[in-house]
């Protein structure tokens, strides 16, 4: 493959192996003779440069935190060892969408978790073509997850890595004076609808942009009205597209304190809440791929199990993507994801079949997946549980509203929702170096409010109020810094207020921040 890649691309490489520790390695040497670039067997701490090549220790994984390689100890030896899942993971939270994650020949399917950071992240995804691989066990695998962009000879792939740019192309709506950028895109979510039947015009713009901008960088297409010729003529391309608006990143037990809590208190308070014989609904709309849905699923049914409750439970998990419907309705996954799941799940959920692990028929049948359009089809009612923990992040202002409204119909009066991680406990932990963070809740005149307080860089009293608005940050250093969209809050103080409550916040620079928020309790 390194015979056809360039030695000046700007990009630098790093060779995740599946190595023994009884073997030394020849890769460094036999390398060599392909490619002109430095080639360096990483160390701890070590600084990557454009150009270079980068090896993995057999004795240790490696992973990538900013622009340093850092080495980590492999488990113990009884335990699953898969490097690239643990490169892969790193790479796509550092780089995000300049990372490129390539799968070649090998066995297992190590890599086709840690794809999946890189593709949440904007990032590109390659795979051996199988039919040319030695082995293709990681291909297929990889390939399996409908997450790889390109699967081609290794011939190909270098010829397309060495066309991608490093300055890749960027869309910028906010400075569109003259509202063409705007029309562009407009067009091309309108090509998109007429080709999928799925309507992305009122996801969140900057969202849609980061998808369109890989699209662009994956063709080396500079200019936004030259994608939109491209998008025309090409089907596949149309595919593509709306795969990766779509998005479809999961994974069993995602964020494990708040699964920790779902087990630990809301599952055991609904199920004391119901009668005997009494069936335990829950609806997971943008359930993906069924890792999510899975997870409630064992929970719920290891808490009944455990307490001989008299209860049945039934999931609703919808979709808009047939195909991540079709893979959640098959409840087979690749083996590596043991490595999310407690070995007595394992043990009792799941069965091995080959390289994959098969959900158990007893709790497939207690689950029902369906296409479902949030914005157009009628919700689901009578819910005990709804969780949606990441859908609402791409939808606009005004779609979270109105599909708050919809789960607010689905809920059952004492219902419970589930979302994803507070975006101001992000700010708290994104904007304080230093110092301790506070979290918690507390009862004030007949409302519940909930607090963060840090100690941060702080805000100017003066635009205490400016940064709820849209788009607003503190100053131009603050996105340079820390990035963002300036969007975060806005979305905070509309939810808050749609469950009749406020947000309210009191800084002081350099000292720290408290943003609080109330709502009643009927």
């Amino acid at each position: 493959m390194f015979d056809n890649i360039p030695s000046d691309t700007g990009m630098a490489f790093v060779i995740i192996q599946h190595l023994s520790p009884n073997f030394e390695s020849l890769m460094s040497e036999l390398l060599a003779k392909h490619t002109k670039m430095k080639i360096f067997t990483a160390e701890d701490k070590q600084t990557i440069s454009p150009n270079c090549v980068y090896l993995n220790q057999r004795f240790k994984n490696l992973h990538i935190k900013g622009k340093k390689l850092y080495l980590l100890d492999r488990g113990p030896k009884h335990n699953l060892n898969l490097p690239i899942d643990i490169f892969f993971h790193t790479l796509g939270e550092e780089f995000k969408e300049k990372s490129i994650g390539v799968i070649l020949s090998g066995t297992g399917s190590d890599g086709s978790q840690g794809i999946r950071t890189i593709k949440e992240g904007g990032g590109i995804i390659m795979a051996q073509d199988p039919e040319s691989a030695q082995f293709d066990g990681m291909p297929n695998s990889v390939i399996a997850t409908n997450l790889v962009d390109f699967i081609m000879t290794p011939k190909n792939i270098a010829e397309k890595i060495s066309k991608i740019p490093t300055n890749r192309a960027q869309v910028d709506i906010h400075t569109d004076t003259d509202g063409s950028t705007e029309s562009l895109i407009n067009n091309i979510l309108e090509i998109v609808f007429q080709f999928s039947g799925i309507d992305f015009r009122e996801y969140k713009k900057n969202t849609l942009l980061r998808r369109i901008e890989k699209r662009m960088n994956i063709h080396n297409i500079e200019h936004l009205s030259d994608y939109v010729d491209f998008l025309l003529l090409k089907d596949e391309e149309k595919q593509g597209l709306k795969e990766d608006f779509l998005i479809g990143v999961t994974r069993f037990f995602r964020d494990t304190e708040a699964f920790t809590e779902l087990e630990k208190q809301i599952i055991p308070a609904i199920c004391q809440s119901k009668n005997k014989k009494d069936t335990v609904r829950i609806w997971v709309p943008g359930c993906s791929t069924g890792e999510e849905v899975y997870s409630i699923a064992m929970l719920v049914d290891d808490h009944i199990r455990s307490n001989k409750l008299n209860l049945d439970f039934k999931i609703f998990a919808t979709d808009i993507d047939p195909l991540a419907i079709a893979k959640a309705s098959a409840g087979a996954y690749q083996y590596n994801v043991v490595s999310e799941i407690r070995k007595g799940y394992i043990d009792r959920y799941f069965i091995k079949s080959g390289v994959k692990i098969q959900i158990i028929k007893s709790i497939r049948e207690k689950i029902v997946f369906s296409i479902h359009n949030v914005f157009k089809d009628p919700p689901f009612i009578r819910m005990d549980l709804l969780s949606c923990r990441n859908m609402l992040i791409y939808f606009d202002h005004k779609i979270q509203r109105r599909t708050l409204h919809k789960f607010q119909f689905a809920l059952n009066q004492f219902g419970y929702l589930f979302l994803g991680s507070s975006n101001l406990l992000n700010n708290a932990l994104k904007f304080s170096e230093k110092g301790t963070i506070e979290f918690g809740f507390r009862m004030k005149d007949q409302r519940m409010e909930f607090f963060v307080k840090d100690e941060g860089i702080g805000i100017d009293p003066q635009k205490n109020e400016e940064i709820f608005e849209r788009f607003k940050q503190v100053n131009y250093s603050t996105h340079i810094h820390f990035g963002g969209t300036g969007l975060g809050l806005a979305i905070c103080r509309g939810i808050v207020k749609l469950l009749g409550g406020d947000i309210t916040v009191t800084s002081e620079l350099d000292k720290g921040s408290e943003f609080s928020f109330s709502i009643p309790l009927e």
